[in-house]
């Protein structure tokens, strides 16, 4: 169970604040140094929408085939969209654009994660690390079944919209994913020494004092083996 703390106003943050309509054309304006996944697609769609190219870190093109592009056009309003019935309705809810996702330790939380990750790693593209997590700062939170995501994606229903920020579950069988505003840390030892391995910095460019700063004995199980 997730702490929660109630907030009557959103988060000042420019992806709480921006014009929503800047998601489609300008979303750089909303960006504040931090985005979710959800953001990175709507991101790459305004880029394509203008014609330009994606581009890799070496600043190279990135080939994109037509359907791929369609679907990161569609997976970007679908995030809109949900964004906006979220500001008009359900404004206490955390935004999908800028939350840390997680899942259960448990067979729904894997459910979860295969219903997400399942194309992408069938395919080849990429084979996801899943790390146990612990959270640390938790200022609101939302527990949503993404088979509404599913739904809306079928019947484009924006009452499947508000059924998944209601939080009430599709069928018998829901899947559940949580998201939060707010500071998770690794908690699995032997998951930070191999993410260690391939270089990784698990510390996001944080100096260690500052994690200490935070909460030192939370984050002793970083500093014991760093």
């Amino acid at each position: 169970m997730l702490n929660k703390l109630a907030f009557d106003e959103p988060l000042d943050t420019p992806l709480y604040t921006c014009d929503v309509e800047n998601f489609y054309e300008q979303p750089e304006l909303c960006f504040s140094g931090l985005g979710s996944p959800c953001f990175r697609s709507i991101l790459y769609a305004s880029i394509l929408r203008k014609g330009k190219n994606l581009v890799n870190g070496y600043g190279k093109p990135i080939e994109i085939k037509l359907e791929d592009k369609e679907q990161i056009l569609f997976k970007a309003d679908l995030g809109i969209n949900f964004e906006k019935i979220r500001r008009n309705e359900f404004s206490h809810k955390p935004s999908r654009m800028s939350s840390v996702f997680v899942v259960e330790d448990s067979w729904e939380g894997r459910l979860c994660l295969s219903q997400m990750f399942y194309q992408g790693y069938s395919s080849g593209k990429y084979a996801p690390f899943i790390f146990n997590v612990k959270v640390v700062v938790c200022l609101f939170s939302h527990k949503g079944d993404i088979q509404w995501l599913d739904e809306y994606r079928e019947t484009q229903n924006v009452e499947c919209i508000r059924e998944y920020w209601r939080g009430n579950a599709f069928n018998s069988s829901p899947i559940y994913e949580y998201f939060l505003e707010g500071t998770i840390i690794p908690n699995n030892r032997e998951q930070i020494l191999e993410i260690r391995k391939q270089n990784a910095d698990i510390l996001g460019g944080w100096s260690q004092q500052h994690w200490r700063n935070l909460n030192e004995l939370e984050f002793k199980l970083w500093f014991d083996n760093k």
